[in-house]
């Protein structure tokens, strides 16, 4: 769904780009307030745009992205 934001979110502003290459790492870890939660490690890259275009879109395809509203404050996010 990250992707399909992405590429909405592209398509809208007419930016030009190759392909969109996504890879996530889902963990178990323990919560410091008891039980355990998830951490997400989400490696995305935007090819054919230079790297100030990869970050701006990827930053707001998270705020963007359904799954990111329904996970806000629940489950850290890392995107490298």
């Amino acid at each position: 769904m990250l992707c399909a934001s992405l590429e909405q979110l592209l398509k809208v502003e007419e930016v030009a780009y190759n392909d969109i290459k996504l890879h996530t790492l889902v963990n178990l870890v323990p919560d410091p307030n008891g039980g355990f939660k998830f951490e997400l490690e989400v490696e995305v890259a935007i090819q054919g745009v230079d790297q100030t275009t990869q970050e701006t879109f990827i930053k707001t395809a998270e705020q963007f992205f359904p799954v990111s509203k329904a996970i806000v404050n629940n489950v850290d996010i890392t995107f490298i």
